[in-house]
């Protein structure tokens, strides 16, 4: 089993604001604590395609934003 985890920002990539910045901890911390249950994957949420095939697998994560909200 493997936990897939989508997001709309890499944890590495530059954020220009603090409730970004705040986000993306959470994501972090997020996969921290869940690598200790399984093996965490992660996945851009722009990303297209099969991302798994085994149905024991996890998605967790968060659409991108499009347009105004």
């Amino acid at each position: 089993m493997k936990i897939h985890f989508f997001w709309w920002k890499s944890p590495t990539e530059a954020l220009p604001n603090r409730y970004q910045i705040s986000n993306i901890e959470l994501v972090k911390h997020g996969m921290l604590e869940l690598s200790r249950y399984a093996d965490v994957v992660f996945h851009h949420s722009n990303a297209r395609g099969r991302v798994t095939t085994d149905p024991d697998d996890i998605l967790l994560g968060h659409p991108p934003l499009s347009g105004p909200t």
